[in-house]
C-alpha cells in the first residue's frame, strides 16, 4: 500500500491526521511523501481538513510550509478559507488568508 492509499471515502492518512489535529502524524506522513494537496472523493484537501480541526492551527501552519495550495476548491466550490470561516477559528482564518494574499 502506498502512503497515499485512499478509503472508501477517498481519505488517507494525511487527510484523517489533518482532521483529527496529530501534528506529529501529519509532520511524519508528509515527510514520508503524502501527497499535500490530494483530495477525498468531494476533493477536501487536508488543509480543508485541518482548517475545521479544533487543534488545526500547527497543522494548517505545517500544510502551507510545505506548499499546500490555500485556493484550491472542493466539489461544492468551497476554500479553506470557507471552511476556517464556517469554523470560526480566528488564527486559523487569518494564516490561511495570509497564504491566499501569498499566492493571488
Amino acid at each position: 500500500r502506498s502512503i497515499d492509499y485512499r478509503d472508501i471515502h477517498g481519505r488517507t492518512a494525511l487527510l484523517w491526521a489533518c482532521y483529527a489535529g496529530q501534528f506529529n502524524s501529519a509532520q511524519l506522513l508528509l515527510d514520508h511523501g503524502a501527497s499535500i494537496d490530494l483530495g477525498d472523493n468531494e476533493m477536501r484537501t487536508p488543509l480543508m481538513w485541518a482548517a475545521t480541526s479544533s487543534r488545526g492551527l500547527p497543522i494548517v501552519q505545517l500544510l502551507l510550509s510545505r506548499g499546500a495550495d490555500p485556493q484550491r476548491r472542493d466539489a461544492s466550490g468551497a476554500t479553506a478559507l470557507a471552511w476556517a470561516q464556517e469554523r470560526g477559528d480566528a488564527s486559523i482564518i487569518a494564516v490561511i488568508s495570509h497564504a491566499w494574499q501569498e499566492a493571488a
